[in-house]
């Protein structure tokens, strides 16, 4: 939720920023956003595969390496600031929740 508001303020249109939140691999958002995205993903879940040719592909796309470290820097302070939450047993609020973000976008699964 809190990221749609940070998109809504930014520009972006309600639902265009609720199915971002909710599957933004099938969202309506350029392919250089959707890589951005995918790189972030991959920072937050498995940073070990990331490799050169990542960066590359965002080069390519048509960021400069100080927004890939932009990116980068993003991200890993999003984790970072989670799993500081999580390991304190902090709740988040429901919406929050994947599904609960999929109906919100009428995105159905």
């Amino acid at each position: 939720m809190h990221h749609c508001e940070a998109l809504r303020r930014s520009g972006i249109a309600a639902d265009l920023a609720w199915q971002i939140a909710a599957d933004y691999a099938n969202s309506q958002i350029s392919t250089a956003d959707k890589l951005m995205l995918e790189y972030a993903r991959q920072l937050t879940i498995s940073p070990f595969n990331i490799q050169e040719s990542n960066i590359v592909e965002l080069r390519e796309a048509g960021f400069t390496d100080e927004q890939i470290l932009l990116i980068n820097l993003t991200a890993s302070y999003f984790n970072f600031v989670n799993r500081l939450a999580t390991g304190l047993g902090v709740k988040l609020e429901a919406s929050w929740d994947k599904d609960e973000l999929a109906k919100l976008a009428g995105i159905t699964g």
